[in-house]
C-alpha cells in the first residue's frame, strides 16, 4: 500500500474544515460598521479564514443544496447543522439584527490551539446602533431564556461569557472598537483583543494587499490561507514519515485567496496564490508556463491519486528545487554518494533527460482499497532515457554484484535499477515508498513501480485504451478543470478514503476510517496551481455525487479511420477457436481485429453490407470465409483479409435483401439465397451459379429481409416476407409448400419459429397488430393476444427465465414484457426511453439468458434478466447496435460496441 496519497486527502480535508467553520460557525453573531477593519482582530496565528459577504441570506442558499444536506447528514458536521438552522431561525425573528446584517461581511478565522485542533474566531463590524448591550438582548433571543451572561473586563475590553446548554459549553464575546469578536475559546479571544490594540493588521502585508486585492465579490465565500502557519498545522496531522512534506508546505507560498461557489453538487474555489517576493520559496520553483498534462493517456483507469507536475525547463525548475527543499543539504550528500559509490551522477544519468511532465500516482489494482505505487516521467528523448537507465542499473549491478535484471512482456522489457529511494532523492518524499524500481519505456514516458505484476497491468491497460484519459467518470469530472497547470492533485475520494492511515495519525485519521463509506459519495476532489501574471492561479474543485457508477472498462478498444456504421460482428477464428471482431465504416472500410482487439487488416468496400455476414467452409477443409453481400456486389473474404476464389462478384441485379446461407446437409454444399430488385428470390451455389430445378420465388413486393429457413419434421421450409408483410412459405426447390389461408401481415420486427408451445401450429409469429400468429401446415391461422402492441414492436420466442418451456418476450418502445406459456407475466419491465436497435437475447452461461436493449436517446444498454435489470452499477453505452458472446470460450461473456470511431469490449461480470 503507498503511503503518499495522502498529500491530496489532507488539502481536501483543510477544505472541508474550513467549509465547516463556514457552514457551522458562521452564525453566531453579526453586525457592520467600524472604527477599524474586522481584518485588524484576525491573530499572527492563523491559519486559514473565511470571508463571507452576505452571512444572512448565506442559509438558504445553503440549505438547497445537495452537497450541504449530505455534510448534515454526517455526525462530524450534525452539530454545525443544528447550529446554522438554529441560528437562522433567531435571525428571522430578529427582523432589525437581520437587516443590519445585509452589507456586512462575515469572517471566521481559524487558529490552533495547544493540540492543533482548529478554533474558530467569529468578526464582523457593529453598527452604532446595535452596541453590546443590544447584542447581550439579542444573544438572549437567540438562545432563550437559560441564558446567563456574565461580564469580565480584559484590557480596555469587556467580555462577555454565555453559557450555551444544548451545546454543553461557553462562547466569549466582545464588541471592541466597532467589532464583534467571538469564539468558543477564552483565549483566542483575548489574543484577538490584545491584537485589535497593538498588533500589526494583514492589511499592512505586502503580500497579503497583493492577494486580497484578486479576490471576487459575487460569490459565497471567500477562502484565505496563510501558507506559514497552514504547514506546520498540518504537519500534526501526519505521521512522523511524512513530517518532511508537510513542513515543506510552510514554506511553499506566502497566501492564497480563492473565491468559493457552492452548487447543488459540487464545491469551486478559484484565486490566486502568492510567494513573498522578497526570498524564494518552493512554489518559486514552478514559476514556468503552465504545461499540458497528458500523463492520464498512460495511467490505468482506476486512478486512485495522482500528483501531477509540469515545468517547461525541467533543469531550471531542479536546481532552484533543490534549492529550497527543507532537506536539501541531505539530498545532496545523497547525491553525492551515487558519485562516490556508484561513479553515477544523477543529473546526468537522469535529470538531462526529463522532460514537462512527472508524476505520482496510486492506482486500484487487485483489491479495491489497495493503492499500489507509481512514478511516471515524460522524457524529452526516450532512446537517451533508456540508455542512461541501463548504463546507471549496470554500474550499480556491477559495484553491487548483482545480475542484471529484464524481463520480456510483448513487446516491452521489464528492467530494475536496484536504489532503493532513487525517485525520492531526485524528487522528494512526496515521492517516497517507490523502493524496488522496476521499470518500463512506454510511448515517451518512463513508468517505475514496485513490482513487475504492476508494470504489465499498465501495459496491458494501455494496450487495450483502459486508461484514466478514456474513463468516462474522469473525463465529466475533468470538464471543470484545466488541462495545463504547474500542479494538479487528483484524489478519487471513493477509491482512496480509507487509505488514511497510511499518512495521517490521531482522531482526524480515526474520523476518516469511520466515515470512509459515506465520504465515497464525494466523488472527486482536485487542486491545480498555474503561473499566470507572476502569481499561481489556484483552481479547487470537489464533486459530490451520490449516483456515481463505476465504469465498466472496456477489456480492449480500438479505433476505425471513420465513425463505425452497422453494428459489430464476431467471427470465428479458425486457427485459434476464439472470436474476432469486424466493423464497418460510414466510409465503407472493413475492420478486422483479434480476440485481444489488435487490428489485423482494413479492407476498402465499393458499397456498405446490407446486413449480417455468414461464417462458411467454402473449400471444406476447416478454414473459414466471411461471406456478406451489398447492393450490387457478393463478398467472400478469408481470415487474413483476402478475396476467395473469384469474389467480389457482381450482381445481375441490385441485391435488396441481405444473402441467407444454408448447407442442407452439412456437407459444404452452400446455398445462397436472396432477393433481387425484380422481387425474385433467387438461389445460387458457393460459385455464383443458378441452383438447378430452383424455382425463383416471386413476392408481391420488394423483399427486405433475410429469407428465413426452419426445418420440422424432417421437411425444409423457407419463409419470403415482402415489405408489406404478405408471406410465402416454399420448400427447399423454391415450390410453395404451404398456401395461407390469410394474409399474416408479419410484424416488421418478427420472425418465424417453430411452435414448441401447444398444438396450435406448426410455427408461430406475431403479427402488425401485435397478435401471436400460428400457422398449421394446412395454412390455417389461430391468433392470440398477449396485450396491446404498436406495428413496430420486436417478439421473441425463448425460454427466458430458463425453467424447460418457451416464453413470449415482446419489446416495445420503451416496454418489456414477457410472459410464460400460461399468458403469465415474469417481467414487466419500462425503459427510461424506447429501443433504438433489435434486441439482443444472450446466452450468459451457467444456464442464464440476458437481454440486451440499446436505448434510442442515450445510446445506452441495459441489461436483463428474469428478474429485472442486470449490471445496475455500471454504465456501457454506445452509437452502434451491439453484439455479445465469449470471446475466449472461456465462460466470461464480452459485448461489443462502438462509439464513434471506437469499438470497446466490455466485461459482462
Amino acid at each position: 500500500m503507498s503511503n503518499t496519497w495522502k498529500t491530496i486527502l489532507i488539502i481536501f480535508l483543510v477544505c472541508i474544515v474550513a467549509g465547516a467553520g463556514f457552514f457551522g460557525y458562521r452564525l453566531y453573531f453579526k453586525t457592520k460598521v467600524a472604527d477599524v477593519s474586522p481584518i485588524s482582530a484576525i491573530t499572527p496565528s492563523v491559519v486559514a479564514y473565511l470571508e463571507i459577504p452576505d452571512p444572512a441570506g448565506v442559509y438558504s442558499t445553503l440549505n438547497a443544496t445537495e452537497i450541504w444536506e449530505y455534510l448534515s447528514g454526517i455526525e462530524a458536521f450534525q452539530n454545525f447543522h443544528h447550529q446554522v438552522a438554529f441560528m437562522d431561525s433567531a435571525l428571522a425573528s430578529n427582523p432589525s439584527f437581520s437587516q443590519s446584517l445585509k452589507s456586512s461581511r462575515l469572517i471566521i478565522s481559524l487558529h490552533p490551539d495547544e493540540n492543533n485542533v482548529l478554533l474558530p474566531l467569529f468578526l464582523i463590524p457593529m453598527p452604532k446602533s446595535l452596541m453590546t448591550n443590544s447584542v447581550d438582548d439579542i444573544v438572549k433571543d437567540i438562545n432563550g431564556k437559560q441564558s446567563i451572561i456574565m461580564e469580565k473586563p480584559y484590557q480596555k475590553a469587556k467580555i462577555k461569557v454565555v453559557n450555551l446548554p444544548a451545546q454543553n459549553t461557553f462562547f466569549y464575546f466582545t464588541v471592541y472598537r466597532g467589532i464583534f469578536a467571538g469564539s468558543f475559546n477564552e483565549a483566542l479571544l483575548k489574543e484577538s483583543i490584545a491584537h485589535m490594540t497593538s498588533g500589526s493588521p494583514l492589511s499592512k502585508e505586502a503580500s497579503f494587499q497583493q492577494v486580497s486585492g484578486t479576490a471576487g465579490h459575487k460569490v459565497d465565500a471567500n477562502l484565505y490561507v496563510y501558507g506559514p502557519n497552514f504547514g506546520p498545522w498540518s504537519a500534526s496531522l501526519g505521521n512522523k514519515d511524512f513530517a518532511p512534506l508537510f513542513h515543506n508546505l510552510g514554506r511553499s507560498w506566502d497566501w492564497s485567496e480563492a473565491d468559493m461557489v457552492i452548487n447543488n453538487d459540487e464545491v469551486l474555489l478559484n484565486g490566486y496564490s502568492i510567494t513573498k517576493g522578497t526570498e524564494p520559496q518552493l512554489l518559486d520553483c514552478f514559476a514556468q508556463t503552465p504545461q499540458a498534462i497528458t500523463i492520464p493517456e498512460i495511467l490505468p483507469y482506476n486512478v486512485a491519486y495522482m500528483a501531477h507536475f509540469g515545468v517547461e525547463k525541467f533543469e531550471n525548475f531542479y536546481a532552484a528545487y533543490l534549492e529550497q527543499r527543507s532537506d536539501s543539504m541531505e539530498v545532496l550528500a545523497q547525491l553525492k554518494s551515487y558519485k562516490d559509490k556508484f561513479s553515477i551522477s544523477p543529473y546526468d544519468e537522469f535529470i538531462s533527460w526529463i522532460g514537462n511532465e512527472f508524476a505520482v500516482a496510486g492506482i486500484n489494482h487487485d483489491q479495491e482499497y489497495d493503492a499500489e505505487l507509481l512514478v511516471l516521467i515524460k522524457t524529452t528523448d526516450i532512446l537517451k532515457a533508456r540508455l542512461s537507465l541501463q548504463e546507471a542499473s549496470d554500474k550499480i549491478n556491477r559495484r553491487q554484484l548483482i545480475k542484471p535484471y529484464e524481463v520480456k512482456y510483448g513487446d516491452y522489457q521489464i528492467r530494475k535499477i536496484n536504489s532503493k529511494n532513487l525517485t525520492e532523492v531526485l524528487f522528494g518524499p512526496l515521492f517516497r515508498g517507490m523502493t524496488d524500481n522496476y521499470y518500463i519505456l512506454i510511448k515517451d514516458y518512463i513508468v517505475f513501480a514496485n513490482s513487475i505484476e504492476i508494470l504489465k497491468y499498465v501495459i496491458d491497460n494501455f494496450y487495450k485504451g483502459k486508461t484514466l484519459q478514456s474513463n468516462i467518470n474522469y473525463q465529466s469530472f475533468s470538464n471543470n478543470i484545466s488541462d495545463k497547470s504547474n500542479i494538479f492533485l487528483y484524489c478519487n475520494i471513493r477509491k482512496s478514503a480509507s487509505l488514511s492511515g497510511a499518512m495521517l495519525d490521531g482522531p482526524l485519521n480515526n474520523w476518516i476510517q469511520d466515515n470512509a463509506g459515506t465520504l465515497g459519495n464525494i466523488e472527486g476532489f482536485a487542486l491545480q496551481l498555474s503561473y499566470i501574471n507572476q502569481m499561481f492561479y489556484t483552481n479547487v474543485y470537489l464533486k459530490y455525487n451520490p449516483d456515481y457508477q463505476e465504469i465498466n472498462p472496456s477489456t480492449w478498444s480500438f479505433k476505425t479511420e471513420a465513425d463505425v456504421s452497422g453494428q459489430p460482428w464476431f467471427i470465428r477464428n479458425h486457427r485459434n477457436n476464439k472470436l474476432n471482431t469486424v466493423v464497418f465504416d460510414v466510409d465503407n472500410n472493413m475492420y478486422l481485429a483479434d480476440h485481444i482487439g489488435k487490428v489485423k487488416w482494413k479492407l476498402p468496400l465499393i458499397e456498405p453490407p446490407l446486413g449480417e455476414m455468414t461464417q462458411i467452409d467454402y473449400y471444406g477443409n476447416g478454414k473459414f470465409q466471411y461471406l456478406f453481400n451489398t447492393k450490387n456486389y457478393i463478398y467472400l473474404i478469408d481470415l487474413n483479409g483476402d478475396y476467395v476464389a473469384d469474389y467480389p462478384i457482381k450482381l445481375l441485379q441490385t441485391s435488396t435483401n441481405p444473402v441467407a446461407c444454408f448447407d442442407y446437409d452439412n456437407d459444404h454444399d452452400y446455398r445462397f439465397v436472396m432477393a433481387l430488385n425484380d422481387n425474385r428470390v433467387y438461389n445460387f451455389d458457393k460459385s455464383m451459379q443458378r441452383v438447378d430445378g430452383w424455382t425463383n420465388i416471386q413476392a408481391k413486393s420488394e423483399v427486405q429481409q433475410p429469407v428465413q429457413h426452419l426445418i420440422a419434421d424432417g421437411k425444409d421450409f423457407f419463409f419470403v416476407t415482402d415489405k408489406n408483410g404478405h408471406v410465402i412459405i416454399t420448400d427447399r426447390r423454391g415450390d410453395q409448400r404451404i398456401r395461407l389461408k390469410k394474409k399474416i401481415e408479419k410484424a416488421e420486427n418478427s420472425i418465424f419459429y417453430i411452435n414448441k408451445t401447444n398444438s396450435n401450429g406448426l410455427f408461430l409469429t406475431t403479427n402488425s397488430k401485435g397478435q401471436l400468429v400460428y400457422i398449421d401446415e394446412s395454412g390455417q391461422l389461430n391468433y392470440t393476444s398477449f396485450g396491446d402492441f404498436s406495428s413496430g414492436h420486436y417478439f421473441f420466442y425463448e425460454d427466458f427465465d430458463r425453467d424447460g418451456a418457451m416464453d413470449f418476450i415482446f419489446v416495445d418502445g420503451p416496454v418489456v414484457v414477457v410472459y410464460n406459456r400460461f399468458k403469465k407475466e415474469i417481467l414487466n419491465y419500462t425503459l427510461s426511453s424506447p429501443v433504438g436497435h433489435k434486441p439482443a437475447i444472450i446466452d450468459y452461461g451457467n444456464d442464464q439468458v440476458l437481454m440486451g436493449l440499446l436505448l434510442s436517446g442515450s445510446g445506452e444498454v441495459i441489461l436483463l434478466d428474469a428478474g429485472g435489470r442486470k449490471f445496475d452499477g455500471i454504465r456501457i453505452a454506445g452509437t452502434t447496435g451491439f453484439t455479445a458472446g465469449s470471446i475466449n470460450n472461456d465462460d466470461i461473456t464480452n459485448l461489443i460496441i462502438a462509439n464513434g470511431r471506437e469499438v470497446k469490449n466490455y466485461l459482462l461480470e
